[in-house]
């Protein structure tokens, strides 16, 4: 392995080269890798899970930043060689503006609006009822009011956070969904 060096590559190439790295980053890695066992072994399997969630994030984070980088450089080359205008097999060809759907409102600021704002409520009281149920039930002694109380708002957090997500992910789908049917049922007419 020769550090520090881009392989040639063709310009017809469309795809990532194969990851490469060096000796001492794999040392690092293997660093890494000691580190969480020993955090297993002195503190406990729930601290070193924690440490090893924090470095496979951190990990993922990394790489996903310089695959984006890498695919935006090449983006941005491939942009800068002269293109054919005529059809033709040739996958660097510019397309036609009639190739393209047009651009959806996903980019679009939009107010929340009532539904999400009813559902994520009643996210917060499903998850406050049944977090509390839940403690209630698993608990072996009688718990104080304040306990069960602070129990309920945390489950009541979560659940609206959960309901907010899982609403906006739908919203977002049949929004995409329907602009997308859209389009084709007005092509096709």
């Amino acid at each position: 392995m020769t550090p520090h060096k881009k392989p040639q590559q063709d310009e017809s190439t469309l795809g990532l080269a194969p990851p490469r790295y060096g000796l001492k980053t794999f040392l690092g890695l293997v660093a890494l890798v000691c580190g969480c066992l020993a955090a297993f072994v002195h503190f406990g399997a729930l601290v070193g899970c924690a440490v090893l969630l924090a470095l496979i994030a951190i990990i993922a984070h990394v790489a996903g930043n310089a695959i984006g980088t890498e695919l935006r450089q090449r983006s941005d080359e491939s942009s800068s060689l002269p293109m054919e205008t005529g059809l033709s097999d040739d996958p660097r060809r510019r397309p036609h503006s009639s190739e393209f759907a047009p651009p959806t409102q996903l980019g679009h600021k939009a107010p929340l609006g009532w539904f999400m704002r009813i559902m994520t409520s009643l996210g917060v009281i499903a998850g406050a009822i049944a977090g509390g149920m839940f403690l209630v039930k698993t608990s072996e002694i009688p718990l104080p009011y304040s306990t069960i109380a602070f129990g309920c708002l945390a489950a009541g957090v979560l659940g609206g956070m959960l309901a907010f997500w899982l609403f906006s992910l739908a919203q977002v789908f049949l929004s995409a969904w329907w602009q997308a049917h859209w389009h084709g049922y007005k092509k096709h007419r």
